[in-house]
């Protein structure tokens, strides 16, 4: 299941405009996992999930944290708009801040993991 988790959330992130070039793509993935498995991460981004996501790819909470702001722009400006309103529910006029993406994609991923067939 974790295969599949990964899989899909790449396949997220790229249909949103978020390509691996980036480090925030890693740390997206990281996070998204995090927050799936623990959700009460999302709730302490800055002392818990960052450090996590750092640690685990050998950088420092800030890199992480500007890394994630990055990707968030990028899907903003550059990205599938029109995806990003349909995961958010609604018509987005301004920039998600970290903590919402990771939200709304961890959601996302958690609910095509509930109605997959995967073990």
């Amino acid at each position: 299941m974790l295969n599949y988790m990964l899989q899909e959330t790449k396949k997220l992130l790229l249909a949103l405009g978020i390509t691996p070039n980036y480090d925030g793509y890693d740390y997206l993935v990281t996070a998204i996992k995090l927050v799936i498995l623990y959700p009460d991460m999302l709730h302490a981004l800055t002392k818990e999930l960052y450090p996590a996501i750092a640690k685990e790819h050998k950088t420092t909470s800030m890199c992480v944290e500007k890394s994630l702001r990055l990707a968030c722009k990028i899907a903003w400006e550059k990205g599938n708009r029109a995806l990003l309103n349909k995961l958010m529910g609604t018509t987005v006029i301004e920039k998600p801040k970290n903590g919402q993406m990771i939200g709304i994609l961890s959601i996302s991923i958690h609910a095509l993991l509930a109605e997959s067939d995967q073990p």
